[in-house]
């Protein structure tokens, strides 16, 4: 008879209290069974290591990866070939290898001799490092502060190299301050054009001879003045890059002025007043080219029009939304936030000190390799010298500081508030912050820092969104994952559960096969009952968990079976069902001491088998709505255990425990429904929490179901 075990488990706040067990007592014995770990029979496949390693937080070394991926893309190769000899179509499995690849390559180029593996390593030594008790308070506090930015720096770095769409919105992002920040070419040679209307009006009132002529060829524009002796060539050509303006006079002098401008450079609108009673012709000539070089000089950086700032404002408004909706990317500018707050001159001025910490120095280096391989070998140089520059201007002029902590705050209310993002006042007020920008900028004219600095990091982003091996990876994921979608009647975008379900019979013996075993943690209990219970050497062999017990079908938006996982929404509810798991544990080592009854203690190894119909566990989660999104209520959690048979193979009294476990497999089968519950019941809890801080940060109630659809689905 199957033993049931069911929970409820209520989420009116995000807490969950664990019943943890007794902790362990110290033992003098070094050879107490709770004082040593279970010497394995086990030998853990690659894969499992590398998961291991991850759920550790490290990164698995080049060889480890390698090797799963030349084993991925060798089975995929044959089953290409197979389904080619077939007659089956090929173009999941071939985008699949083709996807691997680009892996492989990625791997080689973006990480060599795993410079990955060590930074991290060193950055972990860092933090846990504490300043030398040997030298004074205040390098005591720069070690500090110094480390801190360090650590800011590699958390950058780790949102950077891992999330395409944050390197995205970053990239956005810069583009819209350059934006903010920079000159209209086009106001530049209305205002030039103004200057020298100015210039030629004077000459008209004095009853001086003039026409204009104004022609246009590309992109360059002319204005000519013609006077008794001369004449003054204003030419204006626009580059990709600048702006160049070019002042000659003939026939009686030959003096070329010139003038380029970048792009991000200020100006001021100045109208000139010309005197030329008394002057001869060639004083009028230089005070008009003076004219225009002033004009040139002064033009107002407060020129942009309504509808100009207006899409500004609705680019602002468009990124703050993307960000908000995306907890990796609202989690990721929390950071650059930070660190651009924590960015201050005693950091440079502690760096260039003979006297900061080496491990420091060796995170900083390891720190710009690591980007530069990511800029397609952009080097890091000129950003971070502007980047220093930028850090003592801000820090020596309190409006451009403060300036910067409003952008600041401003994100942060979004961060903090996403649904300030529909706010049109919010949006709006952005405005007053593209003003004061353009000002900022203008009055830095002869010394722009600020745009520089802006200049460097746009194409710092620029050279990671062209970096020709990460582009090749994206289209090779892009081609793989276009292979599970269609287009319905209706023009969305369904997933295709025919391909999957075909792939899964590709994978799923593939995955099994380099997992084989999976390793799980040491179970250790003290109570009324036991002095201790050790069990150790956990693997459970899921070699059973064949493609045959996998089904994956649709029956309506929500519907989802994999291994037999249903889900389903009726009404207000989430069910999850999986049955008919029958893992196998191995020769996995015990220990035991009793205190009461019969007063035994023993050790050994033993087998344990799911049999019958498996185990079947149950979740329904009801589901609210709050301001227009979904909450995730109360959950119910079961599970049932239908038949075990455990085999002591190796211990002193064999015979008697193999007799106890006989009698007691119902006792056996409840405490394991029971542990099997706790566990899920705490696995539910965390997902809960988890999906209402992913419901919380939607901008909008949107598609809830293709939102449901999708998390329940991972």
């Amino acid at each position: 008879m199957a033993e049931h075990t069911k929970t409820t488990t209520h989420h009116h706040k995000e807490t969950h209290t664990d019943t943890k067990q007794k902790p362990t007592e110290y033992h003098p014995d070094p050879d107490h069974p709770t004082n040593k770990s279970a010497t394995t029979t086990h030998e853990k496949t690659n894969a499992v290591k590398i998961m291991e390693t991850v759920k550790e937080g490290h990164i698995p070394s080049n060889k480890q990866i390698d090797k799963e991926l030349d084993a991925t893309a060798h089975f995929l190769k044959q089953k290409e070939i197979h389904h080619e000899h077939s007659g089956h179509d090929t173009s999941t499995i071939k985008d699949a290898r083709l996807l691997i690849n680009a892996a492989q390559e990625a791997l080689q180029d973006k990480n060599p001799d795993g410079k990955l593996q060590q930074f991290y390593l060193d950055v972990k030594h860092l933090a846990a490092k504490s300043a030398d008790k040997n030298i004074d308070v205040a390098a005591q506090k720069r070690f500090e502060e110094m480390r801190k930015v360090v650590l800011s720096i590699k958390d950058l770095i780790k949102f950077i190299i891992k999330d395409p769409s944050f390197r995205k919105e970053l990239y956005r992002t810069v583009k819209i301050l350059r934006e903010i920040l920079h000159d209209q070419i086009p106001k530049q040679k209305e205002k030039i054009k103004h200057a020298q209307h100015q210039h030629h009006h004077g000459q008209h009132h004095h009853g001086q001879h003039h026409h204009g002529q104004h022609h246009q060829h590309g992109h360059t524009e002319h204005v000519t003045e013609t006077h008794k002796e001369s004449k003054v060539h204003v030419e204006v050509t626009e580059k990709p890059h600048e702006v160049e303006v070019k002042v000659r006079q003939e026939p009686h002098s030959v003096t070329t002025h010139t003038e380029t401008h970048k792009t991000h450079e200020t100006h001021k609108t100045h109208e000139t007043h010309h005197s030329t009673g008394g002057k001869d012709s060639k004083s009028k000539v230089k005070h008009g080219v003076e004219g225009a070089k002033q004009a040139l000089k002064e033009m107002s950086l407060d020129d942009l029009s309504p509808e100009h700032r207006k899409r500004i404002r609705e680019q602002i408004k468009q990124l703050l939304t993307e960000i908000c909706a995306r907890p990796e990317s609202s989690k990721a500018f929390r950071n650059l936030l930070n660190l651009i707050g924590s960015l201050r001159t005693d950091y440079y001025k502690a760096s260039s000190t003979a006297t900061v910490d080496r491990d420091i120095q060796k995170v900083q280096v390891e720190a710009i390799e690591i980007v530069e391989l990511f800029t397609g070998g952009r080097s890091l140089k000129h950003f971070l010298k502007s980047l220093e520059k930028a850090v003592y201007t801000i820090e020596a002029d309190p409006r451009l500081r403060q300036y910067i902590y409003d952008w600041r705050v401003y994100i942060e209310r979004a961060l903090d508030h996403p649904e300030l993002c529909k706010d049109d006042k919010y949006i709006d007020e952005s405005d007053d912050l593209i003003q004061r920008g353009r000002h900022i900028s203008r009055d830095y004219r002869e010394h722009p820092v600020i745009t520089d600095l802006t200049d460097e990091a746009y194409a710092l982003l620029k050279a990671m969104r062209n970096d020709k091996t990460i582009n090749i990876l994206k289209t090779r994921a892009k081609a793989f994952a276009k292979n599970f979608t269609y287009v319905d009647n209706k023009g969305k975008t369904r997933l295709d559960l025919d391909v999957l379900g075909q792939l899964r019979h590709d994978l799923i013996p593939f995955i099994i096969k380099r997992i084989k075993e999976l390793p799980v943690p040491r179970i250790e209990i003290h109570n009324e009952d036991f002095e201790y219970l050790i069990v150790d050497d956990i693997f459970i062999t899921i070699d059973e968990i064949l493609p045959n017990m996998i089904n994956i079908h649709s029956e309506n938006d929500l519907d989802f079976n994999l291994t037999h996982l249903e889900t389903e929404r009726t009404g207000s509810k989430i069910k999850f069902k999986i049955e008919g798991i029958k893992p196998k544990i191995k020769d996995f080592y015990f220990a035991f001491k009793r205190k009461k009854l019969i007063k035994l203690e023993d050790e050994g190894r033993a087998n344990v088998k799911i049999a019958g119909e498996g185990v079947n566990i149950y979740m329904t989660f009801n589901v609210g709505m709050k301001d227009s999104r979904p909450v995730i209520g109360s959950h119910t959690v079961s599970a049932t255990v239908n038949k075990i048979k455990i085999d002591i193979v190796e211990a002193n009294h064999r015979h008697i425990l193999n007799m106890a476990t006989s009698l007691a497999s119902s006792r056996i089968q409840t405490k394991l429904s029971e542990a099997i519950t706790k566990k899920l019941d705490q696995v539910a809890t965390k997902w809960a929490i988890y999906m209402n801080s992913y419901f919380a940060k939607l901008p909008s109630a949107g598609d809830v179901k293709e939102r449901i659809k999708d998390k329940v689905s991972h």
